[in-house]
């Protein structure tokens, strides 16, 4: 009797250890970018800027990092990496100052990191005017 109970207790505990998720696991599939959105804000005739709006869901923040690059082959003057180590109640508002002459389609994306460097990203494309 005590041998089988010894035996299911042993069974149920290699179970239940050997089913558990990798904490890498849990934390990369709690995180989330939602509601990517940008828009382009005009300032004045020479100036406007390039908005970024997104929720973020996570575990253990990392860092928060935005591309924004051209989708032309055109040598576009416009390439830029914005590295963020600390973002407020689970949300990004960023605003990008666009260059002048910067025109033509481009793509934004952002990239989510934990703390074990899991990454996930989410990009968006947006045209601006010339």
């Amino acid at each position: 009797m005590i041998k089988q109970i010894l035996y299911t207790v042993i069974s149920l505990s290699f179970l239940f250890f050997t089913s558990c998720s990798d904490s890498e696991d849990v934390s990369k599939e709690i995180m989330q970018i939602k509601n990517l959105s940008t828009d382009v804000v005009s300032m004045s005739e020479t100036s406007s800027f390039l908005e970024v709006v997104t929720d973020i869901d996570y575990v253990d923040f990392g860092y928060l990092r935005i591309d924004i690059h051209s989708k032309n082959d055109d040598g576009s003057i416009w390439d830029v990496t914005h590295i963020y180590h600390d973002v407020d109640n689970y949300a990004f508002h960023g605003q990008f100052s666009i260059p002048e002459n910067t025109f033509g389609e481009y793509e934004v994306i952002i990239y989510l990191a934990d703390k074990e460097n899991n990454i996930i990203s989410e990009s968006i494309d947006i045209f601006i005017e010339p």
